[in-house]
């Protein structure tokens, strides 16, 4: 069962740290915690740990219990503070995350992360395919996009259709950016950074 939760004092004090950006946004009292019981892929079981927009906490909560039940498997999950606010680390070590009080990369927009409206789910197995390169490197394994892993996300995967059902745009159909096949991110359509 997925709980919420308020971000503890020590979780503020290592997100003012390593991971707000001057001018962010969001605040850390606009956060929660969700804290998920998710599988790896060999089945090891353990508690993951996403920070979303407080007004999102539902919303997601519901996401990732349907993911969960279709057997969906992360590599890990924990805050950015845990890399030190190091974003190419935490997608090294294939981390599940949503907050990142950062701008987009090469702009002076904030990222839906900078909201906690967004989520990156296992990006080794689902890189960001850019001119610049593959992020992250060792997603270059996973550029062929029909394969048999389960942790491979394409347009007609159960995943993909879970978070666009709730309304959440998918990186994957990205032409002019590169496809970010990690990344699911939920708008408002108010205020639209990139």
């Amino acid at each position: 069962m997925i709980r919420r939760r308020e971000l503890f004092a020590k979780e503020v004090c290592a997100l003012r740290q390593s991971c707000l950006q001057p001018g962010c946004p969001v605040e850390t009292g606009e956060l929660l915690v969700l804290e998920i019981p998710v599988q790896d892929p060999s089945g090891c079981p353990f508690l993951g740990q996403l920070q979303v927009a407080r007004e999102l906490a539902g919303e997601v909560e519901r996401i990732m219990s349907r993911v969960l039940e279709c057997g969906y498997p992360i590599w890990c999950m924990r805050s950015l503070s845990d890399f030190g606010g190091d974003d190419r680390a935490a997608m090294a070590a294939n981390n599940t995350l949503c907050f990142n009080g950062r701008r987009v990369a090469g702009s002076t927009r904030w990222s839906w992360h900078a909201y906690g409206r967004a989520i990156d789910l296992n990006p080794v197995e689902n890189p960001w395919i850019r001119c610049e390169g593959v992020e992250p490197p060792a997603g270059c394994a996973h550029l062929v996009r029909e394969t048999a892993s389960f942790l491979v996300l394409t347009s007609e995967h159960p995943v993909v259709k879970i978070f666009e059902a709730e309304g959440w745009e998918w990186g994957g159909h990205w032409k002019e950016k590169g496809p970010d096949y990690h990344h699911f991110q939920k708008p408002v359509h108010a205020h639209k950074p990139d």
